[in-house]
């Protein structure tokens, strides 16, 4: 059901009578239109209950009776004419509609996987190859959603029945590469291909498509990650482990591994290190691939050691080989102590204790670097210009320093 409202804005006080702004809001299954009246009043001349300014003077009735013809009236004209027209009223419709925008544009006759081909092609100039990868196996997805349910998807199918019947279906069947019976995605998985869903529906929108489900509404689902780093022992364990000849790859692997724990970069820039170019003063200076934040490192003596070894250009190896061989070596050194992981797969929470190694990855390097400069009480703020991460990010993702500074602060209480 429509409904229109007229209201003031009480965070847009104007400074100079501190009055207010009344607005015009329009609701309808989901989708929302406002937009200033540009007349203010007092707060407590306006009546919210009856939605008009108090006072009988020829001032009020006249400015009562403007708001009334020029807003309220001339947008249930257009509510009741795209009524009439057998379309439903959307707020986004209404809107163009009150613009004086074209009906029908070129670009809104486009269907949605046409859309989501300008998505990837803007995309492509904007983001990594890893988010456009991500934006593919999501494609994927979509597609199988599409053959499940033996549907087309278009922009008019795309309501609140819609999120919740795609979000199902990636719970409880999921196209997991799994062989188990729990084939749902976790729900961190989950999570990420609602983003993506979420990050092209914007698009569109802002391609003057009219998306019936509130965006607000399409939550990203995420569960606590486990936080999982080596600890200063491990590292040095790792560190020194002289594996067989025959596995040289597994020494270069450990050998970046170490690097990373010892600067914070990414694969990606720790790969494009130039020490003539970033290099200066004794600390790396580079600006992040991934996010363009510019990142201010020391050169520590671990990672110098290593780069060194190298003379300062490390082995060039794929991210997918790097984990795997990561794994592989922490394996055979023997990096086992037991990790628990909690998890969600085909809507029910299941329990999973893995050995450390199998959970090696270049962003464990990240967060053991994190880790360690905090467990020195290295300022978080230092923290963050070493390796372009927010303050926030830093805690919530990335650092085990504050789980173990607690753990020896409750021993010492009670020694």
């Amino acid at each position: 059901m429509a409904k229109t409202t007229l209201l003031i804005r009480l965070d847009k006080m104007r400074e100079s009578d501190n009055k207010y702004p009344i607005y015009l809001t329009y609701f309808h299954k989901n989708s929302r239109f406002s937009r200033s009246t540009h007349v203010y009043t007092s707060s407590t001349d306006w009546d919210a209950k009856v939605q008009r300014i108090r006072g009988r003077s020829m001032d009020v009735t006249n400015t009562n009776d403007f708001l009334k013809q020029h807003f309220v009236d001339k947008l249930e004209l257009i509510r009741r004419d795209l009524v009439a027209k057998g379309k439903e009223p959307y707020a986004q419709e209404v809107q163009r509609r009150w613009q004086g925008e074209p009906e029908k544009t070129k670009e809104m006759a486009k269907g949605f996987w046409s859309v989501w081909s300008d998505f990837l092609k803007v995309s492509s100039h904007l983001k990594t190859a890893n988010t456009i990868k991500s934006y593919k196996t999501s494609e994927s997805k979509l597609k199988a959603f599409e053959k499940k349910k033996k549907i087309m998807l278009s922009f008019e199918i795309l309501d609140p029945s819609f999120r919740d019947s795609y979000t199902s279906f990636l719970t409880i069947e999921g196209l997991s590469n799994q062989s188990d019976e729990k084939k749902g995605l976790s729900r961190n998985s989950v999570g990420k291909e609602i983003k993506v869903l979420k990050t092209f529906l914007k698009f569109a929108e802002s391609r003057g498509h009219v998306i019936k489900v509130d965006l607000k509404q399409f939550k990203v689902f995420q569960k606590p990650r486990v936080m999982v780093y080596l600890t200063q022992d491990e590292f040095e364990h790792f560190k020194n482990f002289k594996f067989p000849p025959n596995q040289s790859r597994l020494t270069k692997v450990r050998d970046i591994f170490v690097a990373q724990a010892r600067c914070g970069l990414r694969v990606s820039d720790l790969f494009r290190l130039d020490a003539n170019i970033h290099i200066k003063e004794g600390a790396i200076k580079m600006r992040a691939y991934k996010n363009q934040e510019d990142i201010y490192v020391p050169v520590f003596p671990e990672f110098a050691d290593v780069m060194k070894k190298y003379d300062w250009q490390l082995p060039k190896i794929s991210d997918q080989k790097y984990n795997d061989f990561l794994k592989e070596a922490g394996r055979i050194a023997g990096i086992n102590s037991p990790v628990e992981i909690t998890d969600y797969r085909g809507g029910e929470r299941i329990y999973i204790t893995k050995a450390k190694h199998e959970l090696l990855t270049s962003q464990v390097a990240i967060k053991t670097f994190i880790t360690h400069l905090l467990e020195k009480d290295i300022p978080a703020k230092s923290v963050a210009l070493f390796t372009g991460k927010s303050i926030n990010t830093i805690f919530q993702y990335y650092t085990g320093a504050e789980e173990q500074s607690a753990k020896e602060m409750a021993l010492n209480a009670f020694k």
